[in-house]
């Protein structure tokens, strides 16, 4: 039988592809969503994705003005959108060795190691309105924060 005539004789959902699994759960739904979000995660790892999804929720309440806050030290939004470019351009050619530094000392010392390149970031950010030039260290140290996080 076809793909056209199981989907037409509700073949992929009662018998096919699908079998075993509802619109609204089923055992096999139930079991997938057990084993992805259980609650058998070790403490350490559940102290991780809360610290992820905190930091994460401010990361963003904070970064949403950081445009704004270029803007108004006197860059033109060219100079906005390409300090963005450089980035993530950066962010592109050294994501490889964040992933080698993860893989080899772990996630735990990664994400400790972005963390005061976070805080330095924040300073450089500071500084910008007083020396423009600030602004190239703060781009390095964000994708470093990055690339480590």
């Amino acid at each position: 039988m076809n793909y056209r005539a199981q989907l037409s004789q509700g073949g992929l959902i009662s018998g096919g592809i699908l079998s075993g699994m509802s619109v609204f759960g089923s055992s096999t739904l139930a079991h997938f969503s057990r084993s992805m979000f259980g609650l058998n995660l070790r403490d350490e790892l559940k102290e991780l994705y809360l610290f992820s999804l905190l930091f994460s929720f401010a990361y963003s309440l904070v970064i949403i003005f950081e445009p704004v806050f270029f803007y108004q030290t006197g860059f033109s939004l060219s100079f906005i959108a390409l300090y963005y470019a450089m980035h993530y351009i950066l962010y592109i050619f050294l994501l490889p060795l964040g992933g080698m530094f993860a893989a080899r000392f772990g996630f735990e010392r990664s994400i400790s190691l972005s963390l005061p390149l976070f805080v330095l970031y924040f300073l450089s950010l500071t500084i910008v309105p007083d020396h423009n030039w600030m602004v190239f260290v703060a781009v390095v140290l964000l994708t470093l924060h990055k690339t480590f996080y």
